[in-house]
């Protein structure tokens, strides 16, 4: 698959720069164009949720403080934005270069609810990037990142809580047979095809047709000039446990893997290998649903 326009939503804060440079690892492999968008909360959205029993104006100075809080949130987004173009030698761009396979970059402001505005850009991109949930910080609201996954119909590349170094050299994939796995594999093979290292791991319980279908999926990689070894897991705890310690194992910089293969009601309300991914992953993950 093609990647061409990155969706990188970011909200201004310490995180920013690395989101940044992480989505800079992801389209310097593809030459794509990164499209950062800041989303400023409607503050009379805000009014609803004040409370009930506050005065007019002790609701209109809440407003007037949200005001200022956003403007702030923007003017440090402009700014740790500019600084990553600098230092990258990104070229500033809204239309795309014919032609050009260097990294190009815009930066989108919008007013609404962040949620809303991922839906609908991620629709139109090919790939969204953001962190994965932070339990310290209401960045990047668990929301937007369940938007990015459920409602885009686009491959999502979740960054860990920390900068990345390298993407793309040593992949690890997760592969268990289903068609999300397949999309994300899809969304992955211009760094597959440049990777140094490709693994594909299967957690396989007894009886279990996995160990074929990833021979299938060597073969199938075989033909886009990746050469994949596999490596079969046996199922002695949670297959989000074996993923993670296989990829340190194998020194990954890289997980690609589906997306919530089981009900996403299942997986939020009893887990499952997705969440526990979002929840504790150190290496990013390109995951589609």
């Amino acid at each position: 698959m093609a990647c061409r326009k990155i969706l990188v939503p970011i909200g201004g804060g310490d995180a920013t720069p690395w989101i940044l440079d992480g989505a800079f690892l992801f389209a310097r492999a593809t030459g794509a164009h990164i499209n950062a968008l800041h989303v400023r909360s409607d503050a009379k959205e805000a009014v609803p949720l004040l409370g009930e029993g506050m005065s007019g104006s002790m609701i209109e100075e809440m407003m007037d403080l949200a005001e200022k809080d956003g403007a702030e949130r923007a003017k440090r987004t402009r700014e740790k934005f500019d600084t990553f173009v600098a230092a990258n030698a990104v070229k500033l761009t809204d239309e795309p270069l014919a032609g050009d396979g260097h990294v190009t970059a815009s930066l989108t402001f919008s007013e609404g609810r962040e949620d809303e505005m991922v839906s609908r850009l991620g629709k139109v991109s090919d790939l969204v990037v953001c962190s994965r949930p932070n339990p310290d910080s209401d960045r990047p609201p668990l929301v937007m990142v369940h938007a990015a996954i459920f409602e885009t119909g686009k491959p999502v590349l979740l960054l860990p809580l920390a900068p990345v170094e390298n993407m793309g050299t040593n992949i690890l994939i997760a592969w268990s047979g289903t068609s999300e796995g397949a999309r994300a594999i899809s969304a992955a093979l211009p760094l597959l095809e440049k990777a140094d290292k490709v693994t594909i791991i299967t957690v396989e319980s007894e009886n279990s047709p996995i160990k074929v279908s990833a021979r299938d999926l060597t073969d199938h990689l075989g033909w886009h000039g990746v050469s994949a070894v596999h490596d079969g897991v046996t199922a002695d705890r949670s297959a989000g446990e074996i993923i993670s310690d296989r990829a340190k194992f194998h020194g990954c910089d890289l997980i690609v893997m589906g997306a919530f293969t089981h009900s996403r009601l299942i997986q939020i309300i009893l887990g499952g290998v997705t969440r526990h991914m979002m929840n504790t992953s150190e290496i990013p993950i390109l995951m589609s649903h």
